[in-house]
């Protein structure tokens, strides 16, 4: 396999390209490159067509880079170039990730946990033993409840000793009581009425 160095102005990003590329996945591209270098050629045609790279492609342009490490292929017919495509993408999905693997490379890397593709704190979760994550999880969900306060007690305007029959007027106002005034007012001196214990409003029966 000959590698070629080809400028990135040559290249043509594949529009029946299958993967699309997020902007997350494209910022950890850039974080890749930029710690390691280009680390595999980007696999494209006889008219420099990408047909395996293309993320890898669009994150050194971002970079600003000018060459690219290339694997250019001849011996392909059209359909052959769409197979390989499609193949690249799905084979890599079938693979399975050996967590305890990733278990000791973890452990061995002493909190240095700047690799691209993964976030510190997934990383430091990993790392965690059975305890931590224990309290972590017996944590999770907690709602601080904030101390319950006194209900405010209603105006004194509100009720007077006549109305009130002596009681105590945050009492009175926990329901709402049937009230004969003591004097007419209006025109509805012979009317009940209850007080609201919300408002203090009198409502006519």
């Amino acid at each position: 396999m000959t590698i070629t160095r080809i400028p990135l102005e040559k290249l043509s990003p594949n529009p029946r390209n299958v993967r699309r590329h997020s902007q997350k996945q494209m910022e950890e591209y850039k974080r890749s490159v930029e710690k390691f270098g280009q680390t595999k050629p980007i696999l494209c045609d006889e008219g420099y067509v990408i047909l395996i790279g293309n993320g890898l492609y669009q994150a050194m342009l971002e970079l600003g880079l000018k060459e690219a490490d290339c694997y250019v292929r001849t011996d392909l017919s059209e359909k052959d170039k769409l197979k390989l495509m499609m193949a690249d993408n799905k084979v890599y999905e079938l693979g399975v990730t050996d967590m305890s693997a990733i278990d000791e490379i973890i452990s061995s890397l002493d909190g240095d946990f700047d690799i691209p593709g993964y976030d510190d704190s997934l990383l430091e979760m990993l790392q965690m033993s059975t305890r931590e994550v224990s309290d972590l999880v017996m944590d999770y969900g907690k709602v601080e409840i904030p101390e319950a306060k006194p209900e405010p007690e209603p105006p004194a305007e509100y009720y007077t000793n006549n109305q009130l029959n002596g009681q105590n007027p945050y009492a009175a106002a926990q329901s709402p009581q049937m009230i004969q005034p003591s004097a007419p007012e209006n025109g509805d001196g012979d009317r009940k009425f209850l007080v609201c214990p919300k408002c203090g409003e009198r409502i006519w029966l």
